[in-house]
């Protein structure tokens, strides 16, 4: 009994860790932007920011703000 709750705890633990390393490459991979891209994004909040900063929001609102703007 004792050699069989082994493997299979054996097992569950290499189940794991594969998935684990499956999933993480994936995200690695989509995160990666082109440097328009992040050119864009940069001018884009900017602009955001700078209409928060005119609507004199408070730092929490004016966050929710500029990532709605953003998204946008």
């Amino acid at each position: 009994m004792p050699r069989s709750v082994t493997a299979l705890f054996a097992g569950i633990i290499a189940t794991v860790l594969v998935s684990g390393a499956a999933f993480m490459s994936a995200p690695a991979e989509a995160a990666k932007i082109s440097a328009a891209d992040k050119a864009a994004l940069k001018e884009k909040t900017a602009e955001c920011t700078k209409q928060a900063k005119d609507q004199k929001l408070g730092w929490f609102a004016s966050r929710k703000f500029v990532k709605s703007c953003v998204a946008k």
